[in-house]
């Protein structure tokens, strides 16, 4: 891991979650979930089987079983998203809110910024750098890698 180099301003993300208190990843925060809806197709569950399950007292000892490695009881929303000169691209399946954690790293704010949600432009406009939102997300997630200049929640159309 020590040779992995995080990048918080990505091009390119997928975050799912089923429950907003963990709906963070970088850039992109769901902040709404809609269970009840159907799945897009393409969002699906990903598990792996584990045929042998050591003991946890004693891990030489394997249990003869077979399950999945997670337990997922309950129905999550996904968002693939992407960024390039100030356009977002955000693909949703069972999320109602979203928010977008902006950066000079990834924006120029001096220009209109354009996103949109499965296809249909929901902002296009200026967004400001916020010096008290810059110090408020620093001092909440003490990340020195990015400091966040501004924010944007946007409903799912």
């Amino acid at each position: 891991m020590a040779s992995q180099k995080r990048n918080p301003f990505r091009d390119r993300l997928y975050w799912e979650c089923d429950d907003i208190k963990n709906g963070r990843c970088d850039w992109l925060e769901i902040t709404r979930l809609d269970t009840l809806a159907d799945a897009k197709n393409w969002q699906r569950p990903v598990n792996v089987r584990v045929t042998g399950w050591r003991e946890v007292m004693n891990p030489a000892v394997m249990t003869d079983s077979t399950s999945y490695a997670f337990q997922f009881p309950r129905r999550s929303g996904a968002v693939q998203g992407t960024y390039a000169g100030n356009r977002f691209e955000l693909t949703t399946s069972r999320v109602e809110k979203v928010k977008l954690f902006l950066s000079p790293e990834m924006i120029d704010f001096g220009k209109n910024l354009q996103v949109r949600i499965n296809g249909t432009l929901v902002f296009d406009g200026r967004v400001a750098m916020d010096e008290a939102f810059m110090l408020t997300s620093y001092r909440r997630e003490s990340d020195h890698q990015a400091v966040w200049a501004g924010s944007l929640e946007l409903a799912v159309p």
